[in-house]
């Protein structure tokens, strides 16, 4: 799973949690450096005749869009699982809070 922050990351485990635990979290900080890109290639490469799921759970913003076009880009061959929070603006922080406030009202 690939998404832009750490807190999203751990926000996506929470919301997603991985009973089997079999998921790896890979946040961008907010910009893909070139040693990422590396990493992420590394990964790609080492992983794909696995046939590895790869969730890109980015913001559901401009921002986070971008990020997912650099990636299917960079990547063509690849078949990604988009994830993106349910409302434009939110990221899977957001998302969690929410949950977490609704679920503390009941």
């Amino acid at each position: 799973m690939i998404c832009e922050a750490p807190i999203d990351a751990l926000s996506y485990a929470k919301l997603r949690y991985d009973n089997k635990d079999r998921t790896r979290y890979f946040a961008i900080g907010g910009q893909i450096s070139h040693f990422q890109w590396e990493l992420i290639d590394g990964l790609i490469k080492k992983y794909s005749p696995a046939k590895m799921d790869i969730f890109l759970a980015f913001d559901n913003d401009p921002a986070g869009k971008n990020y997912i076009q650099q990636l299917q880009e960079r990547y063509s061959g690849v078949l990604f699982t988009l994830d993106l929070p349910p409302q434009e603006g939110q990221d899977w922080n957001d998302v969690l809070q929410n949950k977490q406030s609704i679920e503390g009202e009941s």
